[in-house]
């Protein structure tokens, strides 16, 4: 199964103890993907609809109500190490939508997604 080009994709990915919260790599992947033809929502992209004092629950409740609007999850690499990202991918798989990880190819830019799990439409 393929990630379809017009379904929203939310993107998670390892944020807490990461310098910059990895927006950097939140903000390169989601370029790469969108010039791919991919609607990807990021988390990062709203962050600032969270006071900057808030806590990481309150970051939550946000990509919650952003990750409702989504018909899929691309993980990032090290989305297994993020208490955040694998509660977003248990919320996924037990909506039963699909999964995918993404990979970053050095040299292209390029992203490459694999489905992992879900239903296929």
């Amino acid at each position: 199964m393929n990630a379809k080009q017009d379904t929203p994709y939310y993107l998670a990915g390892p944020m807490s103890g990461i310098k910059d919260y990895n927006k950097p790599a939140f903000k390169r992947i989601t370029k790469a993907l969108r010039r791919q033809g991919f609607n990807i929502l990021s988390p990062v992209e709203t962050d600032n609809k969270v006071p900057k004092d808030s806590k990481w629950a309150d970051y939550l409740r946000k990509d919650l109500l952003l990750l409702a609007k989504c018909e899929g999850i691309i993980l990032m690499p090290g989305w297994e190490d993020s208490r955040g990202a694998r509660l977003e991918q248990s919320i996924v798989f037990a909506l039963g939508l699909p999964c995918f990880t993404v990979e970053e190819h050095e040299v292209t830019g390029y992203c490459f997604t694999r489905y992992i799990m879900g239903r296929s439409k």
